[in-house]
């Protein structure tokens, strides 16, 4: 709503920027300290309109009474004071955390002239200038607008206090949490490596994998803040066994994949714990959601694990309640500080917005895989313009741009409009423009494919070492990920044309489009075959010597975009080879000399072309060799290429 010539605003800069209502006024009154909106993010709430041009005049009109001039003067003093004083307390603040933190973050953003030029301008919180996560701040303002509004949602799923008494658990919680004052344990309590049978050394070394190796691909918390809260003894049982089990891959040490499934059983157990509060007490803390996001998706064994413990995964270990838990807890202002704790959690702003990056992406790649419906509301159109049309700096930006695309992916073509009468060619159309504007414009610098040579001409080098953490070291990595994203997300796109058609097939644009879909599909799976190579040969050193390839580094993601490609060409191929059967029954009842032999051996030589495609990607697959489920994964690429020449 416009204001009229010559009102004042009364909303705060932050809630006049996003244009929505502010409460500064009424709280003011009620003696509280800034608006709701802006405690909600603990931002200091502040109001400056000094240079708003219809009420300058009026401010430079001198009024009839004395005292309201001198009170004007005063009201004016007092507001560029404040101004200056948050200026002032940022940049002190920012020094203050930089020399605390001595060791540097995995992520670090810098100053540009450019920034601080616009800062100088109209100072908003500065925040994000010393954010180690390189989130814009129109992303950051786009994460905040998605989960901390006030949806309406459905009951979290959290047991109550009386079905959790009814139902104990199986096992009882693997450890207490460390004392919260001093970080030393009680004399009743025991250190989270006893209850797994390690000791401190093996059990350190797993911590630190996670966040060398593990972690690099798709980051869910800061390690800095982590050591902080672990050596504090403030840190969640659940996030130290998730993050142990995790790490316990990347280590050497014998038996280790029966101790990560102790690890795993030991999380769930601190995990279910941790949900036993009644009923209306604050929802689940911060570092409670991190640790669940992290063992999303891991495959616990069926070894020491009842029907109960079953049950309750299937119920609270899954990703719809990651997310409902992640909005509910956002929306009540939980996730700002940990309730069970007398301090807040080290970092818990950043740490908050990187959560709210992964689970966004997770949410939108893992509906698009699946076809499932997000319970995360539909804001794409409130996107800032920069999220989507500016050149990004980071990894985290380009990744979150490619996440609204798959979502909007899922919002076109993957309805009951589209279920029914099948997919628009002008949407599927538009969606390969949006991939193709996001390779070439969106995408950072450094995570763009080469456009004038191959991929397996880049630069190797096999003596980087994971420990310096710097740019150049992860850059091969994010951009595997980046690109096996995007290859992802035009297969998917095939994959629904296929499942559901287009409508009005028989016009020119829906013979375009179909042509442009496998098109689109035969060179991206091309691609991948091309950087399968590339992607087993870089080798990053971890622990003791050890190197892992980019694949090894990131399973849920490169192994699995290449073994879907894998079983895609292996379908192709079998498709051909039905075709070539149909037309050898057809051939016996024709002329000799049809054409007919020459047809064959045409199918035959893409068939093994096909063949020599799935056996790279088989063998990029193999490369994870640091996870145990990855032999089960090979063997079974190995029958579907087995068929073909059956």
């Amino acid at each position: 709503m416009q204001l009229k010539r010559g009102v004042e605003r009364e909303s705060c800069d932050f809630c006049h920027r996003r244009k929505i209502k502010c409460d500064r006024a009424l709280r003011m009154d009620q003696g509280q300290d800034g608006c709701s909106q802006c405690s909600l993010r603990q931002l200091t709430c502040c109001l400056d309109d000094s240079d708003d041009v219809r009420i300058r005049n009026k401010r430079r009109q001198p009024d009839g009474s004395p005292a309201q001039a001198a009170q004007r003067d005063d009201r004016l003093r007092t507001r560029s004071s404040a101004r200056h004083l948050l200026h002032d307390d940022n940049a002190s603040n920012a020094q203050q955390h930089l020399s605390t933190h001595t060791r540097a973050p995995s992520l670090p953003s810098p100053f540009d002239a450019e920034t601080v030029s616009l800062l100088d301008d109209s100072p908003p919180d500065l925040l994000f200038l010393t954010n180690p996560l390189e989130l814009s701040l129109d992303a950051g303002l786009f994460l905040d607008h998605i989960f901390m509004e006030e949806p309406a949602l459905p009951p979290c799923p959290s047991p109550s206090a009386t079905v959790a008494a009814q139902l104990p658990l199986s096992h009882p919680p693997a450890t207490q949490p460390l004392n919260e004052h001093t970080g030393q344990n009680d004399a009743g309590r025991q250190d989270p490596w006893i209850s797994c049978g390690l000791d401190s050394v093996t059990f350190n070394d797993a911590l630190h994998a996670y966040f060398d190796l593990a972690a690099l691909c798709m980051p869910v918390l800061l390690e800095d803040a982590f050591w902080e809260d672990y050596r504090a003894g403030t840190c969640s049982p659940c996030l130290v066994f998730a993050v142990a089990c995790r790490g316990m891959p990347f280590i050497e040490a014998p038996g280790k994949w029966d101790i990560q499934q102790r690890l795993a059983g030991n999380f769930r157990d601190a995990f279910f714990e941790a949900q036993r509060r009644p009923a209306g007490q604050t929802p689940t803390r911060l570092d409670d959601l991190e640790a669940l996001a992290i063992m999303l998706h891991f495959k616990y064994s069926d070894a020491d694990r009842s029907s109960l413990d079953e049950h309750f995964e299937n119920l609270f270990l899954t990703h719809d309640s990651l997310v409902l838990m992640m909005l509910r807890s956002a929306a009540g202002g939980a996730l700002a500080q940990a309730p069970d704790t007398p301090a807040a959690t080290t970092r818990a702003n950043d740490r908050r917005k990187l959560l709210f990056w992964h689970v966004y992406g997770l949410d939108a790649f893992n509906n698009m895989d699946y076809q499932t419906v997000s319970r995360i509301a539909d804001s794409d159109a409130d996107a800032p313009p920069d999220l989507l049309q500016a050149q990004s700096a980071s990894y985290l930006d380009t990744i979150l741009a490619l996440a609204v695309i798959a979502r909007r992916i899922m919002q076109r073509l993957c309805t009951v409009t589209t279920r029914r009468r099948g997919v628009k060619a002008e949407d599927v159309a538009s969606l390969y423009d949006e991939l193709a504007h996001w390779r070439q414009n969106r995408c950072a610098g450094q995570l763009q494919r080469p456009r004038h040579s191959p991929v397996d001409s880049l630069p190797i080098d096999s003596m980087r070492s994971c420990r310096a953490r710097t740019v150049s070291n992860l850059g091969d990595l994010h951009r595997a990920v980046a690109w096996l994203l995007e290859i992802n997300c035009s297969m998917q796109i095939e994959n629904l044309v296929d499942q559901y058609g287009i409508q009005d097939a028989a016009t020119l644009s829906s013979v375009a489009v179909s042509h442009r879909v496998e098109y689109e599909s035969l060179r991206a799976v091309d691609q991948v075959a091309d950087m399968s190579s590339w992607l087993a040969q870089i080798r990053l050193h971890g622990e003791e010597g050890k190197t892992h390839s980019l694949i090894d580094l990131a399973p849920s993601i490169l192994r699995d975009v290449c073994k879907g490609l894998c079983v895609w060409t292996c379908l192709r191929a079998t498709k051909l080879l039905q075709q070539q059967s149909q037309e050898d029954t057809l051939g016996a009842h024709r002329a000799p000399y049809d054409g007919s032999q020459r047809a064959t051996m045409s199918i035959n030589n893409r068939v093994a072309s096909y063949r020599r495609v799935a056996t790279s990607l088989r063998d990029a697959v193999a490369s994870a060799v640091s996870h145990s489920d990855t032999g089960q994964i090979v063997a079974f690429l190995d029958e579907q290429i087995a068929a073909l020449d059956e």
